[in-house]
């Protein structure tokens, strides 16, 4: 089996707007200070974005028992709703026609040319060699992995339906499904954009309460969500996992992570996370804190093993699959711990080398269970399973070098197996 990394870096538009304050990364290997020229532009563009804001609240002012957001939001709602059921009446025989962008005409562009927006996550088709990838914006795009070196193809799949906080996107071949999971919602199209479903079962999640992580299982393509639900005994948020055995149409609670399983009585999802590999096998295995738990194919919780640490919160899974085990890697607190026989012993690798930009930015090889990143302002990788860190390089040394460096901040780092299980790493 061969191995190798390939980091592609998709920006559209990217920009930098961390105003997180980090710690001297003098020890970290590749380190440099950021430039006086570098730290002044920065400290500019914050205070254009912040008047940028309050030139739009003072542009949607109304009564003071209006809420201009909510009307925004009911307004563009309406406005979706009429377009998808004027596309729902397309046959799936002529929808490809009907949609097609090929129009000819002298087209002008108009309106804002600041339309700036990072990748939040994506996902490859290498059957059909495309990449799918999610923008701050609310965009889907699609792109050849064969011909985009440029960028020159890249298509926006939902134009007319804005979908923000994206944290999840995947492509299900077999069925040619894209699923959607956001911070406040799960989504799916059978015909790549052309109309968009969102999922049953979840309704809750417009009273305030998130999906933390989505996940398929290999096995079958369930999909499973750890998400917050409300507790009314003991009264407080309390987190739950769902399940979808329909590729995404339904959802329904399996388990509520409270005393009736085991747990402490009121814990939100910030104290569990969840995990499988996306290459072998079924296994869904349950971080809580410093307990390792795996939900078996029935559905049920099995225990594993403890953790060395009395640290509680920010908790993050992720791993991997060697020849007869998982590698598995959890934080917990601001520690790195690491389980070479799929979560039954743990050992404590130190403390997190920079703060995580999302919970997607921390991350390991499929295949190699020395190889792990993290992602913040930068990103920082270690070969030897966090026994010390290298920096991929400094943010500000993406300006005149933008093929070749990362940009400020990094939402996401995910690594494929392709058709013949040679690795690609997507840095978003």
């Amino acid at each position: 089996m061969q191995y190798f990394i390939i980091i592609i870096i998709l920006f559209l538009f990217s920009c930098s707007d961390s105003n997180k304050e980090i710690a001297s990364n003098s020890n970290i290997e590749g380190w440099l200070p950021v430039p006086t020229e570098f730290s002044i532009k920065k400290t500019k563009r914050k205070e254009f974005k912040k008047g940028r804001k309050e030139y739009i609240e003072n542009m949607h002012r109304s009564h003071p028992d209006d809420d201009w957001k909510k009307i925004d939001t009911k307004t563009r709602l309406e406005r979706i709703n009429k377009i998808k059921n004027i596309r729902n009446q397309v046959s799936n025989n002529d929808y490809e026609g009907f949609f097609s962008r090929n129009i000819s005409g002298t087209w002008y562009e108009k309106g804002s040319n600041n339309l700036s927006g990072r990748i939040r996550t994506a996902d490859i088709d290498w059957d059909n060699n495309i990449i799918y990838c999610a923008s701050s914006g609310g965009n889907i795009w699609k792109g050849s992995i064969n011909n985009n070196i440029n960028g020159q193809n890249w298509i926006s799949l939902n134009d007319y339906m804005q979908i923000k906080g994206i944290t999840m996107l995947r492509y299900i071949n077999n069925i040619n499904r894209i699923l959607i999971a956001t911070g406040y919602n799960f989504f799916y199209t059978d015909n790549e954009g052309v109309t968009f479903e969102t999922s049953q079962g979840l309704d809750f999640l417009d009273e305030g309460f998130g999906i933390k992580r989505a996940i398929v299982r290999e096995l079958d393509n369930a999909i499973y969500l750890l998400v917050d639900n409300r507790s009314n005994d003991p009264w407080g948020t309390v987190a739950a996992i769902y399940k979808s055995v329909d590729n995404g149409q339904f959802f329904s609670k399996i388990l509520t992570l409270d005393s009736s399983n085991g747990f402490d009585p009121l814990l939100n999802s910030n104290n569990f996370d969840i995990w499988t590999s996306r290459y072998i096998n079924g296994d869904i295995y349950l971080l809580n804190n410093n307990k390792m738990y795996l939900i078996n194919n029935f559905d049920m919780i099995e225990f594993i093993g403890d953790l060395p640490t009395t640290m509680t919160g920010n908790n993050i899974l992720v791993g991997g699959s060697r020849t007869n085990h998982k590698f598995l890697y959890a934080y917990v607190g601001n520690r790195i711990f690491k389980s070479i026989n799929s979560g039954e012993t743990w050992v404590d690798k130190g403390e997190n080398p920079h703060y995580f930009f999302s919970q997607n930015s921390f991350n390991t090889s499929n295949i190699n269970d020395n190889l792990i990143f993290v992602g913040g302002i930068d990103l920082y990788k270690s070969e030897n399973s966090g026994n010390s860190w290298s920096l991929v390089n400094n943010w500000w040394e993406y300006y005149g070098n933008e093929s070749t460096m990362l940009h400020a901040d990094i939402p996401e780092v995910r690594f494929f197996l392709d058709n013949d299980f040679n690795e690609v790493a997507l840095i978003s």
